[in-house]
């Protein structure tokens, strides 16, 4: 990283905690000296986490199992202050959900890099993700929308080095895995992902089908416990809040 990168970075770390002191001042006076999560559905993952640090699996109500999340993942992640006490799980929420905002921050300004932007649109791209209003708001919902957004992200800058080197990895089965339990929206986002390698990889193709097996391999192992956990329960591969 060379240093003019590196004031960069830093410089967005920053403006990111400026924003976030900000929005949680503005957040404490309008909601009379309090703070909170905005949306129910933060509280419909933390009893699904809630039951799952109990050794419940996937249960909003005990001995009721159930695929009543989009987002399994969040739950798992949740779920690990509640095995320590329930007046965590909401900071938590919040830091975690911030934290990824920041990590994304720093990585699609890595991403612009890659893409040749030079530092400085880079830079502006990154000021306008991290002001984008409805970004801004998730990043201390308590909600899976940055971890998503940062796992695209990611996705993103792993496919262009695959493109790059002629090399297809296992690394993008495991982030392809690790969104689609984030979100199901990553089940059209895997399929764009996997036609796009094919096509572009060209004349490469041949030598890196072992790779792509593994990937797509990698990728199902991750995807398909909770479609099937959500088939056995609602006869739907889909969550039934989805």
């Amino acid at each position: 990283m060379s240093k003019k990168t590196y004031k960069f970075i830093v410089w967005i770390v920053l403006l990111y905690a400026l924003v976030q002191i900000s929005y949680l001042v503005a957040e404490y006076q309008i909601a009379g000296g309090k703070f909170g999560a905005p949306l129910d559905d933060v509280w419909i993952h933390v009893r699904f986490a809630e039951n799952l640090a109990h050794g419940l699996f996937y249960h909003y109500n005990p001995g009721e199992p159930t695929p009543g999340t989009t987002s399994p993942l969040w739950v798992v992640i949740l779920s690990i202050p509640l095995l320590i006490s329930e007046q965590l799980v909401l900071p938590f929420a919040l830091l975690v959900c911030s934290g990824f905002f920041l990590w994304m921050l720093i990585e699609l300004f890595r991403l612009c890099l890659r893409l040749g932007f030079n530092e400085g649109y880079a830079f502006i791209i990154t000021l306008l993700t991290l002001f984008a209003g409805r970004l801004l708001w998730s990043s201390l919902s308590g909600m899976e929308i940055t971890l998503f957004a940062l796992l695209s992200v990611l996705i993103f800058k792993n496919h262009l080095k695959e493109l790059s080197t002629g090399k297809v990895t296992a690394m993008g089965g495991v982030l392809i895995g690790l969104a689609a339990n984030a979100r199901p929206e990553t089940y059209l986002l895997a399929g764009l992902y996997y036609i796009t390698t094919i096509f572009l990889l060209g004349d490469k193709l041949r030598a890196n089908l072992g790779r792509i097996v593994l990937s797509l391999a990698i990728f199902a192992v991750l995807l398909l416990p909770y479609p099937v956990f959500s088939y056995i329960h609602t006869k739907g591969f889909l969550p039934n809040t989805y």
